[in-house]
Parts: C-alpha cells; sequence; structure tokens
C-alpha cells in the first residue's frame, strides 16, 4: 500500500477502466526508423509500451467523447507529458466520420526514459535527435 497522508494511492486506475486492454513492447531505435528492423542488442535501441483497450465509461457516457484518445507517459519525467482526446491525426488513423470512435485509448509507456523530450520535459522532441 502507498499513502498519501490518510489515502491510499491506487495503482490499477487504466486496468479498471478499459476493457479489452492489449499490451505489446516496441523496440524503437535512435538511429533508424521505427519501421527498420533493428535487433535488440542495437546499442541505440529502447522499448516503448503500448497499451490498447476500450474506455468502458467513455462508451456508456452519452456526454463524453468517444474519439480514439492517445496518451503519452514519461518516465524520465515521471509524468503524463501529452493527452490528445482525439489523437486518431496525430497517429495517422483516419479521422473523418466515426472511424476509431468507440472509446479507443492508446497509452504509449516509455518503460526506460529514453524517449526524447523538449527542455521543460512537456512534449516529445524528436527533432533534438
Amino acid at each position: 500500500d502507498f499513502r498519501i497522508g490518510r489515502g491510499t494511492v491506487p495503482f490499477d486506475y487504466w486496468q479498471q477502466r478499459l476493457v479489452e486492454l492489449s499490451s505489446i513492447t516496441v523496440l524503437m531505435n535512435h538511429s533508424s526508423y521505427w519501421h527498420e528492423y533493428k535487433p535488440e542488442s542495437d546499442p541505440g535501441a529502447y522499448k516503448l509500451r503500448v497499451l490498447i483497450g476500450f474506455d468502458r465509461f467513455r462508451i456508456n457516457n452519452r456526454e463524453s467523447g468517444k474519439e480514439g484518445s492517445l496518451y503519452i507517459y514519461s518516465r524520465e519525467s515521471g509524468r503524463l507529458i501529452k493527452c490528445m482526446p482525439d489523437g486518431r491525426g496525430y497517429l495517422g488513423l483516419d479521422n473523418t466520420g466515426s472511424m476509431y470512435c468507440q472509446g479507443l485509448t492508446i497509452i504509449i509507456d516509455d518503460i526506460g526514459g529514453h524517449l526524447p523530450l523538449n527542455p521543460t520535459k512537456q512534449a516529445i522532441a524528436f527533432a533534438e535527435q
């Protein structure tokens, strides 16, 4: 149990919220594009964990947006660095009509803290690599 004051701090927010939760690990590399294969032993390689699920609360709430949401967490800064209620365009998905509008939620977790951040640590800065 972790506590702040007298209250406990839960660590199962997304696990309770998302249905059909899936997790994959993607190997990224500082020196190549994401679609080029590089072995895990490559010195520039780092892992990103991608969690995908459907938000059961947004699906059932008529007033909330059901578009595909994107959240990016950084272990280096220790917090959420990007939250996009409609991340379909950012991910290169079709963002016209109702495609990907069933409460889809995508979470990117920078497991090793290697995701390049801008100086204020509030956004991703791939251009600085």
